[in-house]
């Protein structure tokens, strides 16, 4: 096999030698979301991988087999978050306590850009035919959501299972399973969606979600103390990935259209389409709709 290429990024699987590599030369084009290529290396080498110059020649020197992998789960190279700074705002009382900052920020990642808009597309030519056959309902039940309509997907043409394996790759670890059914929430300009906990019956440790046609807010308030809050700029073409601390110890929720706004500047909304992964909580298959009849309030 051809060794004659540069290594850009190589991400370490187990204690077995195995490396996924990123290259950006011609002869090997890759890209994050499509091409991976799984490298095999001579047993011992990975004890002595640094990020220098001369780590890496030694790696290149070292590879016994080069193969492409196709779209596995178990094959990943992770795309990096957003920067904090950029989509998390949080309130004084909240700034004021550093401990609380950092665990958020290390819990609740935003990934910009992660769908295209051909991608989008490609979704919403799925979604919307069902999706316009029913009506946005005024209010749920328990009154945690506000002119909205839903459905869950377990099948999902090749393009956008490609997607949606994305989204699970990267929200969920090798060892932790996804929900097989995909909650898609169709929220109307005017909708909202108000504080609530997703119930640990229903749900496991993350949910991440895909922000389609519109940016919005998500609000994340202490569930001890609704005065503790962050906000949360979702961009259309977004995926945030809410997980442990985030998602159990604050409640989230969708502003509305009046009260969309991100360090003092609105942010227009518009109808909203999100598409939600979650993962299996700790025992039995779970519904979406189940989830949402488990809501909590505050």
């Amino acid at each position: 096999m051809e060794k004659d290429f540069s290594i850009e990024k190589y991400t370490q699987i187990g204690d077995f030698g195995i490396i996924i590599l990123v290259s950006v030369e011609k002869i090997f084009p890759l890209t994050l979301t499509c091409d991976l290529w799984l490298v095999t290396v001579v047993s011992g080498v990975n004890d002595q991988l640094t990020d220098t110059p001369d780590a890496l020649d030694a790696l290149k020197r070292s590879l016994c087999s080069v193969q492409q992998v196709a779209d596995q789960g178990a094959v990943k190279i992770l795309p990096e978050p957003g920067s904090p700074d950029v989509y998390l705002d949080f309130n004084k009382r909240l700034g004021e306590n550093l401990d609380w900052k950092n665990k958020i920020a290390e819990t609740m990642l935003l990934y910009p850009d992660f769908v295209s808009a051909e991608d989008e597309q490609s979704l919403m030519k799925e979604l919307e035919p069902y999706l316009s056959r029913l009506h946005y309902e005024t209010s749920h039940w328990d009154d945690a959501i506000h002119h909205y309509r839903e459905t869950e997907r377990s099948k999902w043409n090749k393009n956008n299972e490609g997607i949606i394996n994305r989204v699970r790759r990267l929200a969920f670890p090798p060892n932790v399973s996804p929900l097989k059914l995909v909650h898609v929430l169709d929220l109307a300009k005017n909708g909202v969606i108000k504080p609530h906990v997703d119930s640990v019956r229903f749900c496991g440790t993350t949910i991440a979600g895909i922000s389609l046609l519109s940016s919005s807010i998500m609000r994340l308030r202490l569930e001890e103390d609704k005065e503790v809050y962050c906000d949360v700029l979702l961009p259309r073409f977004s995926l945030y990935v809410m997980k442990d601390y985030a998602r159990f110890k604050y409640t989230h929720e969708i502003m509305s259209e009046t009260e969309s706004s991100f360090k003092g500047e609105l942010v227009p909304r518009d109808r909203r389409v999100s598409i939600i992964c979650r993962n299996e909580p700790a025992s039995g298959d779970a519904s979406t709709n189940d989830i949402f009849e488990e809501i909590r309030l505050l």
